[in-house]
């Protein structure tokens, strides 16, 4: 029971040093992919992205005058974001023998045991999971507890006629699926920093092409299992994307197209935890504004496989 007292007595430490750190790491950092595309602050409820569309007209400057030709276009286009929260209790009692005796093996001294940060960490770690699968796949006519919050991307592409789409045939590779939305990319996309977004599963199936066909040497990043791929002879990178998990779509735009919104800027992002004397239990609540929008729709070439993609093996002779 000594380590309990110790639990009580030492849990706000860790979330009163650290709490902007928290809050930033599942309200505006989160994922791979939520550092990958645009964000937006200080929206409470919805707000507008603003964008400007240039179009320059060269002219004959041997004379004098002046003759506006440029077009100029002001757009807004709106993204709403809901404010969601988690709520929380832990008996202390259920974690003795268990998780609280191993951090007393790695933290000697009870000075040094940080309880509060292994909850913590857990507990951001899979709110940013379910972050990341909302704002690829939410649909507020869902009746999913984690999804029917705000319209994420895909279903925003679905309702939006002016998005690209590429039908991918069934017994298509995934590289062969990923080189066909590529090429559907409009030139822009590609100079802004062309990106493609793709399912883990579709991931591993193009990385597995590309070692079978010796093209691995194009890779960008050298981690042992990479979150990300430069795609053969380009420079668009191909990105692991687990909201994406199950789906056979994948996304090719520039990075910034892709906006995430939240608040950060007040206390509409929140985290505690605290002790409960009248329940003698942890309770924690979690509270962060989200949503997403993009701004060019002719800028995003939503893929489909028909089917789940093949690996090809061109130098072996074999495929799968």
């Amino acid at each position: 029971m000594a380590v309990t007292n110790f639990l009580v007595a030492s849990l706000p430490a860790y979330v009163q040093e650290n709490r902007d750190t928290l809050i930033k790491n599942f309200a505006l950092v989160g994922t791979a992919t939520r550092r990958r595309i645009g964000l937006q602050t200080g929206i409470k409820k919805s707000a507008y992205l603003n964008y400007l569309d240039l179009v320059p007209t060269l002219q004959d400057g041997s004379a004098c005058g002046f003759n506006p030709l440029d077009e100029i276009t002001l757009s807004q286009k709106s993204i709403d974001v809901a404010t969601v929260k988690v709520d929380g209790e832990i008996c202390p009692e259920t974690l003795l023998g268990k998780y609280a005796e191993y951090l007393v093996r790695v933290n000697a001294t009870e000075n040094d045991l940080p309880f509060e940060e292994y909850i913590l960490r857990a507990l951001t770690d899979e709110i940013n999971k379910k972050i990341e699968k909302l704002i690829w796949n939410g649909d507020t006519t869902s009746q999913s507890a984690d999804l029917k919050w705000v319209d994420g991307f895909l279903k925003q592409f679905a309702a939006d006629g002016s998005v690209l789409t590429e039908a991918i045939a069934a017994g298509t590779t995934a590289y062969e699926g990923i080189l066909q939305v590529y090429l559907a990319m409009p030139e822009e996309a590609i100079e802004r920093g062309g990106v493609i977004f793709a399912a883990p599963e579709v991931f591993r199936a193009f990385v597995a092409g590309l070692v079978a066909s010796n093209l691995y040497h194009y890779a960008g990043p050298t981690d042992a299992a990479p979150e990300e791929f430069i795609f053969p002879g380009t420079n668009v990178r191909v990105i692991k994307t687990p909201g994406l998990a199950g789906s056979l779509k994948i996304v090719g735009t520039f990075a910034d197209n892709l906006v995430y919104g939240t608040d950060g800027e007040n206390d509409a992002e929140d985290v505690d935890l605290w002790w409960s004397q009248d329940d003698r239990v942890f309770k924690y609540q979690v509270k962060w504004n989200t949503g997403v929008a993009y701004r060019f729709s002719d800028q995003v070439v939503v893929g489909t496989f028909a089917a789940k993609p093949t690996v090809s093996c061109n130098l072996c002779g074999a495929g799968e």
